[in-house]
């Protein structure tokens, strides 16, 4: 079923139907591409690769599709219940500090450099001030 057969099925006419209908649809489409992608992310060349999460077999069923979709879609808008805290806790995955720790040296590196060129600049300035050219 495609965009319009379902304003036309559902007899859609007020913009914010049409906006909450156009939202789903997006949404779903997100979420079946996120849940069967089979794309390997490539972190940056200083950032350490990160093990990939095998993605779930892609349903042969209609009905399994429908079904696992509609989970993800309802948990996304926060009208499904959700699992228990400590099963979260058990699925979440641990903090990486690489990307964190690679952030931090940045900046570092970009401090020192400010400060080096601020430096070089004032050197200059006062060699220029007593005319040592």
């Amino acid at each position: 079923m495609d965009f319009s057969s379902v304003v036309k099925h559902l007899n859609l006419t007020l913009p914010c139907q049409l906006t909450f209908l156009d939202l789903i649809f997006d949404l779903t489409k997100e979420t079946a591409l996120d849940i069967f992608s089979e794309t390997e992310e490539n972190p940056a060349p200083w950032l350490r690769p990160r093990k990939l999460t095998p993605k779930p077999k892609f349903p042969t069923d209609k009905n399994q599709l429908i079904s696992s979709v509609q989970k993800k879609v309802e948990q996304a808008l926060k009208i499904a219940p959700t699992e228990s805290s400590t099963e979260q806790n058990r699925k979440r995955p641990t903090w990486g500090h690489h990307e964190d720790e690679a952030t931090v040296k940045f900046q570092i590196a970009d401090s020192i450099f400010d400060l080096l060129v601020d430096d070089t600049a004032n050197l200059i300035k006062d060699l220029s001030d007593k005319k040592y050219w």
